[in-house]
């Protein structure tokens, strides 16, 4: 009973509705943020240097992935109060970092001589993997514990990220180096602010401490979480892989600029995963899953119309040249779409599971923590394989357009999404009986169409933009018109909006 107590004393600070909102503000800001560093990086850059920008960050995210096979478990333990485990965690980490900083520059080394370009492009993008190491623990400890603080940072870390991109790239003309020292440069901030908001708001942080059974719970289970992590790889391989097929970064730039609705959609997964997690790992409610979904249709199946209506808007944003990479940039949406909905049933499946509590190694394979991050990786190898063979035959056959060389990716993402998406809501289902609400699929869904035909009608589909500053107040007016035409007819439909709007203003106003 005591152990318990631990568990679900604190399950009230939480707050999974305000997590979810504070964090997906910190998501909207980023992606305020994100579009503005891409407008300065692509519009300074050269298509070719653009290319290495992303195939560096691109490497950067495989190698630090690896930290996940410990970070993996640390907001189970911690919200658990397993400490002992936690800091087991990190010892494990800082023993990884130098192999990590290592691989980093051997890859650094060949992709130089590969590309015929600079070395120091590389050692500076090596450094993110140290800082990494203090970021990704620490920011696993706020999601078991307070996650709407990563909100908070989120917003903090971007306008760092773009005030250090426009002193060094745009005021000292610094170039491919400025921006990867733009990056570096925001990441080891938001260092400090993690520790500063840990003491701010009082949550202890495990020291690394040697302890013999912690390593061996951790290295037993491990394979669930290199299992994890091998996925977050195969995520972020595909642009460093067809920059070596095709021994260009061309392809990797339209491939990179499309991603923009798996940033957008995706990425603000964390938003509607970490606060549910964090209450699910302490105290399972039907309520704040059903709830959760909720907002997740409100959000992101109203964005998904938007982005799809000004597709070729949006590309425009960066070069008029990647307006190209319309297909690519749809189907990424459709396929982001599904899976921020799949993430939220695996977070419910998971965060649900308590056999690791008190065993670990094979007696796992039987839950849903070893089946379902299986299945996504078989999901993630087979698309990937599949799509390089299909690009390796393009190019055997003559094909060289960078379009479609970068599509058979998108469209083999999508094509395995759908049948992982029903799996994962069979297990979520075997945890906790929860409800699809239906009623805000279907208003979401009639909302977004009509905004699609509003924008239609006005001509808002073809815009092309060709000077940012000057075609910014026509931008600004259309999302105006397309976001409140969206809510007000989502509104008048859904009576839980109605009621949820209607208890935050009492909630504010302190009534």
């Amino acid at each position: 009973m005591g152990l318990e107590i631990n568990e679900y004393d604190d399950s009230r600070l939480v707050r999974v509705r305000y997590s979810t909102i504070i964090n997906y503000i910190g998501q909207l800001y980023r992606l305020v943020i994100a579009i503005g560093f891409a407008l300065v990086i692509t519009r300074r850059l050269s298509v070719e240097e653009y290319g290495l920008f992303t195939t560096i960050i691109g490497l950067t995210g495989i190698i630090t992935s690896i930290y996940s096979v410990w970070n993996f478990w640390v907001p189970r333990f911690y919200a658990r109060k397993r400490y002992d485990l936690v800091s087991s965690a990190f010892l494990l980490d800082i023993i990884y970092a130098p192999v990590g900083f290592t691989i980093m520059i051997l890859l650094g080394v060949y992709y130089s001589i590969l590309l015929d370009t600079d070395l120091m492009y590389f050692l500076i993008g090596s450094l993110v993997i140290f800082i990494a190491l203090i970021n990704m623990y620490n920011r696993s400890i706020i999601i078991g514990s307070r996650p709407f603080i990563e909100g908070k940072i989120t917003i903090l870390r971007e306008t760092m990220r773009i005030l250090f991109i426009y002193i060094l790239v745009i005021i000292f003309h610094m170039g491919l180096q400025g921006a990867l020292l733009g990056f570096v440069m925001a990441l080891a901030s938001t260092t400090i602010l993690y520790i500063l908001f840990m003491k701010h708001y009082n949550l202890e942080i495990p020291r690394p401490r040697f302890n013999k059974e912690g390593i061996i719970t951790l290295l037993k289970n491990s394979y669930i979480s290199i299992i994890f992590s091998l996925y977050t790889f195969l995520s972020q391989v595909e642009r460093p892989f067809l920059t070596f097929i095709t021994a260009s970064t061309i392809a990797a730039a339209y491939l990179g600029v499309s991603y923009i609705p798996r940033s957008v959609i995706i990425q603000s997964g964390r938003a509607f995963t970490s606060g549910l997690s964090a209450r699910l790992l302490r105290k399972p409610v039907r309520e704040d899953i059903e709830d959760v979904l909720r907002l997740c249709f409100i959000v992101n199946i109203g964005l998904s119309f938007v982005l799809i209506a000004l597709n070729k808007t949006i590309l425009s944003l960066f070069r008029k040249e990647y307006i190209d990479a319309q297909p690519l940039f749809v189907l990424f949406t459709f396929e982001s779409l599904i899976m921020i909905v799949t993430n939220i049933f695996i977070t419910v499946a998971t965060a649900l599971e308590r056999r690791d509590l008190y065993e670990s190694g094979r007696a796992l394979l039987d839950t849903p923590l070893f089946k379902l991050y299986t299945v996504r990786l078989i999901r993630g190898i087979v698309s990937i394989i599949i799509a390089s063979v299909a690009v390796a035959i393009m190019l055997y056959l003559g094909i060289n357009n960078p379009i479609l060389i970068s599509l058979p990716y998108p469209l083999l993402w999508l094509t395995t999404s759908i049948p992982f998406m029903l799996y994962a809501y069979k297990e979520a289902r075997k945890k906790i009986d929860f409800s699809i609400p239906w009623r805000e699929l279907i208003s979401t869904t009639i909302s977004g169409s009509f905004v699609v035909l509003i924008l239609y009608f006005m001509g808002a589909t073809n815009i092309i933009i060709t000077s940012f500053w000057k075609d910014l107040p026509e931008l600004i007016k259309i999302l105006s018109i397309a976001l409140s035409t969206y809510f007000i007819v989502l509104i008048m439909l859904s009576s839980w909006l109605r009621e949820f709007i209607k208890k935050s203003i009492k909630y504010y106003f302190g009534k």
